[in-house]
């Protein structure tokens, strides 16, 4: 999982056989953590297991820029071709809104998807979480999956949500992973940049350094010969003082 969650995130639509019937837009990144995730059914059907599985949520606009999307996508580390997503409109929520009896509207939607996904991953490695994301996998392969959250209290399981995702065919896991491609590119370049930035700091701060003590060794050896001159002065006046009194000595002798 990252640890720098970047702003923004690329999102590929249209056709990926061909850049040119592809376009790219820059969706705002509102949430990219690893979740502890039940995974259930599937061909076997009898499978299920705890999965650490990344869940982002992108908001941008659709292909018209008229209209915001909010897109979910779940991934494996384990595994570049596992990819389920979901993306849903301003206008099709509405109709999400009545099938989940959701009190919230659109723009309070991630806010809110996104508190209970935090509290399953504040149950992780609980014997038994209190939140739980399940994602349910279809019975034949290409069948849609879901996504939810339930939340076990001493009485009963509750789902708070589930939404519909479907499984990453070939194109939708092609745009997928050249969109996380353009990511790592933009992420190693803004690298580059405060890298360089830091180069250039640490090589001023290092000059700055040998400049001061240069100044240091410069000032010890102007202090060293001052007080050799200076010694150099009071021996001379000693031995001006001696020959004096050696002289005054001779004198009163005579």
């Amino acid at each position: 999982a990252m640890t720098h969650q970047p702003t923004s995130s690329h999102v590929i639509e249209g056709d990926p056989s061909s850049w040119k019937t592809s376009y790219v837009e820059n969706a705002t990144n509102l949430f990219n953590k690893d979740v502890p995730v039940c995974v259930k059914g599937g061909p076997d059907g009898a499978s299920e297991k705890i999965e650490e599985l990344t869940v982002r949520i992108l908001l941008g606009l659709n292909k018209t820029k008229q209209h915001k999307v909010l897109r979910v996508q779940v991934t494996s580390d384990s595994d570049p071709f596992f990819f389920h997503s979901m993306e849903v409109s301003e206008e099709e929520f509405q109709s999400l809104k009545v099938e989940q009896s959701i009190l919230v509207d659109f723009h309070q939607f991630p806010d809110k998807f996104i508190e209970l996904l935090e509290e399953c991953v504040a149950s992780r490695g609980e014997a038994n979480p209190r939140f739980l994301a399940v994602l349910r996998l279809g019975a034949e392969e290409g069948d849609d999956s879901a996504l939810g959250v339930v939340e076990t209290n001493k009485f009963k399981h509750l789902s708070h949500i589930s939404l519909a995702f479907r499984p990453g065919d070939d194109a939708s896991i092609k745009k997928y992973l050249a969109a996380r491609l353009m990511d790592v590119k933009g992420e190693r370049d803004v690298w580059r940049r405060s890298h360089g930035d830091a180069s250039d700091e640490l090589r001023d701060a290092r000059a700055a350094v040998e400049a001061a003590a240069a100044e240091a060794t410069a000032q010890r050896e102007a202090a060293r010969d001052a007080q050799a001159a200076a010694q150099a002065r009071l021996d001379e006046l000693a031995a001006k003082l001696k020959r004096s009194a050696l002289e005054e000595l001779e004198n009163t002798k005579t």
